[in-house]
């Protein structure tokens, strides 16, 4: 089938920005298309597309075709009809409908109001316990393919002849959809509901979420109860005289249906403290916080006796013993979910960066997201202690993970924001790495394969050295300057140039097997590891349903406010920059301090077994929780950081975890002799499997005869590493099988 030139034509001349797309992909069919996002194509443009044979066609939502927008009914439509039967018939009449190839169904109109972007309106559990999407919009910057491509049939209305509808029934026809929604959203609980300057038993937010009466208090603010319905109430919003609901409230969530529900997000669930602080405080929820607390909510502690894995409820944080029997190393287990809940710009990124990633990984997402913002936040801002967010951080996982996915996403905000300049691919040579920042000062190099980098410093590479070398001195020199190599044609000066205040940050990503096999005593007295945040990031992939989308606008407004900060001071501030010293209170200082103890404790522990590697990096945990603290900070309000409690206790649990799961995984890949080598491998492959696995898996994995298997898993069960269970054969006939389980 081809797309006829005259349907393409009588599509643009109603203002609409059509596009040729491949059907199979629903993909526009021309390049670069991002630019039809904000300008209609030229006729020209349009004549040349369609004058070759195209089997598809699709819209551009949003302003650029007159405030578009596209309700999309998925999973072969099967709420189309619940739908339907909640709108009236003289607004649905004034709507285009057509029918999908899946079976689910487009609804198109424009809106005398704004739009916004694509909204996921109804979400539902459906095979294999899968979370889908069953409706959602089409709306700024959004594309979807429509009749007449083929499988695309018009029920109602022509795409030539969208119709306009006013906020107000646009309203109508989003709401009925979030009535049929069956998922909650997880409500955001990183925000701030304590203030400052104190630790509590129960904080005032969290009490307020037990005992509050938010329904009274959103009746004064305007909003109508209308009904009940299970365990949901339905609201309708302030202003709205009549119609349906506008938000439910299930005595836990309360989540916003409407898109004209201001200071609230359409498609956002808040709990009751979120949306007291929303409503009587301007979003303050620290100032929230303590006017609760002077009104009975929350309970007070003393600051001596608290203890500091309360928040999080981080058992990771408490000490190993001493007893010999006790592991040195403990696997710290599966990584806390709860310190991805960063606010403010890392919130937005992380969304943003596992919405379009192929294979999402949250924690390869992490280290995309902080490296970026320690770019950002290069040479502007300092702790009281003198320290700069500069880090160096290495993710360490398998192939096939999604481990390019960060780079490309913080290249697509570096694009999008001017900033291009402060990345780097690659670091060719030492000389490289100077020349590169001396033009521009602060520079983020995101780098594969770092494992060779380390192996080749453990094979006593000259050239590995030397750039070593310069990797640290450049890490040591962000609070004072760096003095470049003095260059051939300059052989009769002294010294070389000088670059003030140099930041570099570092993201990479490295093979696990071949990283930690580089550990060796030689590389860690280089000092390079220990300053290094290393992250275990290889979890199972996922296959996600990647979205093509435009970074969101909030998230580009945070890099241009921190961009522009590093421009103030004048002309100068790219020699001498301008360095604010973030504020903290009295908790920070103390539980800083605290943190140094327990660090302090730590070396000293590991001194006394001799264990180098485990000493080493205990010396520079401390300096890594005040930097990620820096970074919270300023991921919590660009415009005016402050180091509060809960990012030093957040920074701490994510040091001391990653230190604890580090050194466990380095004694997994570390051996004694041949033997000892052999058992880990089988140890690798059971824990590769998930835990458990089975005696024919390991035989296939490990290839070795059946009686070294036999002995090395008997060994492994004696030393009470692993659980041998015999599994009896299906239906009572055939052979018994066994299988292997971790301790």
């Amino acid at each position: 089938m081809k797309i006829e030139l005259a349907t393409a034509a009588a599509y643009h001349a109603t203002g609409l920005s059509v596009l040729p797309a491949v059907r199979e992909r629903k993909f526009p069919a021309v390049g670069t298309w991002k630019t039809y996002q904000n300008r209609l194509p030229s006729e020209l443009e349009i004549s040349t597309w369609f004058a070759n044979a195209h089997d598809a066609l699709c819209l551009v939502c949003g302003k650029v075709s007159g405030n578009l927008e596209v309700i999309d009914f998925d999973h072969a439509g099967e709420l189309f009809s619940a739908w339907k039967e909640k709108i009236d018939s003289e607004l649905y009449a004034k709507l285009v409908v057509e029918k999908t190839p899946s079976g689910g169904y487009h609804v198109a109109y424009r809106c005398e109001g704004g739009i916004c972007g694509n909204i996921k309106l109804a979400q539902g559990i459906r095979e294999e316990g899968k979370l889908v999407t069953l409706i959602e919009t089409r709306g700024e910057g959004g594309l979807f393919l429509c009749a007449p491509s083929e499988g695309y049939e018009l029920v109602q209305g022509d795409f030539s002849a969208v119709r306009t509808i006013s906020s107000e029934e646009r309203e109508n026809l989003l709401s009925a959809a979030y009535e049929l929604n069956e998922h909650l959203p997880k409500v955001d609980r990183t925000v701030i509901s304590i203030p400052d300057d104190n630790t509590f038993v129960i904080r005032p937010g969290d009490d307020f979420n037990q005992r509050g009466d938010l329904r009274s208090l959103l009746i004064t603010y305007g909003w109508t109860p209308l009904h009940t319905q299970g365990e949901n109430e339905y609201f309708r919003r302030p202003g709205k005289q009549s119609g349906g609901q506008s938000a439910s409230y299930n005595g836990e969530v309360f989540y916003v249906f409407s898109s004209n529900a201001a200071p609230f997000e359409p498609g956002a669930g808040y709990s009751p403290f979120q949306v007291y602080a929303i409503l009587e405080h301007n979003g303050d929820y620290t100032q929230a916080a303590k006017t609760l607390l002077d009104n009975g909510y929350g309970k007070k502690a003393e600051l001596a006796t608290v203890d500091l894995t309360g928040i999080m409820n981080q058992k990771f944080l408490s000490n190993e013993p001493e007893k010999k029997e006790e592991k040195l190393f403990p696997d710290p287990g599966p990584f806390p979910e709860e310190l991805l809940q960063i606010p403010g710009f890392f919130k937005e990124y992380f969304k943003y960066s596992m919405e379009t990633a192929h294979y999402p990984n949250k924690l390869l997402t992490l280290g995309g997201g902080l490296t970026f913002l320690s770019m950002l936040a290069g040479r502007v801002f300092k702790d009281r202690r003198g320290t700069h967010p500069n880090i160096y951080w290495v993710s360490l996982a398998n192939s096939g993970t999604g481990k390019e996915h960060a780079r490309r996403v913080n290249k697509n905000l570096a694009i999008a924001t001017g900033l291009m300049g402060y990345i780097g691919d690659n670091i060719a040579s030492g000389e490289g790495l100077e020349d590169s920042m001396l033009l521009t000062k602060k520079k983020l190099f995101m780098l594969d394969e770092m494992d060779t980098l380390f192996n080749s410093l453990k094979q006593r590479d000259a050239r590995a050295e030397a750039m070593m070398q310069r990797l640290l001195s450049f890490y040591s020199a962000v609070d004072s300057f760096y003095s470049m190599r003095v260059k051939a044609k300059q052989k009769d000066v002294p010294f070389g140039e000088v670059i003030c205040n140099p930041f570099l940050v570092l993201y990479g990503t490295a093979l696990p097997k071949y990283f930690y096999g580089a550990l060796e005593e030689r590389v860690l007295e280089n000092g390079l590891i220990p300053r290094t945040i290393i992250v275990d990031a290889d979890i199972p992939r996922k296959c996600g349903d990647p979205i093509d989308i435009a970074p969101p606008e909030t998230l580009i407004e945070m890099i241009n406010i921190l961009k522009e900060k590093a421009l103030e001071g004048g002309d100068l501030a790219s020699i001498n920059p301008v360095v604010r010293m973030l504020a903290e209170t009295d908790e920070v200082r103390q539980l800083l301090a605290e943190d140094q103890e327990y660090c302090d404790e730590r070396v000293r522990f590991f001194q006394k077994h001799n264990e180098l590697a485990a000493q080493a990096l205990w010396t520079r945990a401390h300096e890594k929780v005040c930097k990620l603290a820096i970074l919270y900070a300023i991921s919590e309000n660009v415009y005016d950081p402050r180091i509060t409690g809960t990012a030093v206790m957040w920074a701490r649990a994510l040091v001391t975890y990653l230190t604890k799961r580090m050194l466990f995984m380095a004694d997994v890949y570390s051996y004694a002799d041949d033997f000892d080598k052999e058992c880990k491998k089988v140890l690798n492959v059971i824990r590769e499997a998930g835990g458990t696995a089975s005696k024919s898996k390991i035989l296939r994995a490990v290839r070795r005869p059946t009686d070294k298997i036999k002995k090395l898993l008997d060994t492994l069960i004696e030393r009470e590493v692993i659980v041998e269970t015999i599994v009896p054969p299906a239906g009572g006939q055939g052979r018994v099988s066994r299988c292997y389980t971790l301790r």
